[in-house]
């Protein structure tokens, strides 16, 4: 709660809005209390697909572990929707899948959308702070659009996803 709470101030402080923000807010607000009895393990923090090495069609390693972090592990699902996706939807739900031995929790979904809104907060810092922020404020169009935050469903890339 902290870090969101910080996030929420430095917003603030540098003027920062973004698209459906209320609902975002709201979303998180309501779903807080997942967090509460989380596991916290080591993250990557970076997990996708730019990070990791392949050699001769096998895993070789992953690197940049520069922003790991700890956490709750499912919290590392929440680039997905910011680079993984755009790279490979199959890789991304793969992922998903994959990390669940395709025995994916009902739990699972709300608790992946309330990552993906925790970030929108720090993506739209870092987006003011690099001076890209109509790149950001743009992907979270789509990803607001594109995640069921009402429903709490699977969101459209995953979905549509064949695999």
């Amino acid at each position: 709660m902290r870090k969101y709470h910080d996030k929420l101030k430095s917003c603030e402080e540098y003027g920062l809005t973004f698209y459906k923000q209320k609902c975002i807010e709201d979303y998180i607000n309501i779903n807080i209390y997942l967090l509460k009895d989380s596991p916290v393990v080591f993250q990557h923090d970076d997990f996708h697909p730019q990070n990791i090495i392949i050699k001769n069609e096998k895993l070789n390693g992953i690197i940049d572990f520069d922003s790991f972090d700890w956490g709750d592990p499912w919290e590392e699902f929440f680039k997905l929707p910011k680079y993984t996706i755009q790279t490979s939807t199959y890789f991304a739900k793969g992922q998903v899948k994959g990390y669940f031995d395709h025995k994916i929790p009902d739990s699972f979904w709300r608790k992946y959308n309330l990552f993906v809104a925790l970030n929108q907060h720090a993506s739209h810092i870092s987006g003011y702070l690099r001076g890209d922020l109509k790149a950001v404020q743009e992907r979270t169009r789509f990803i607001v659009e594109s995640h069921d935050f009402n429903n709490n469903n699977p969101p459209e890339w995953f979905v549509r996803c064949r695999i």
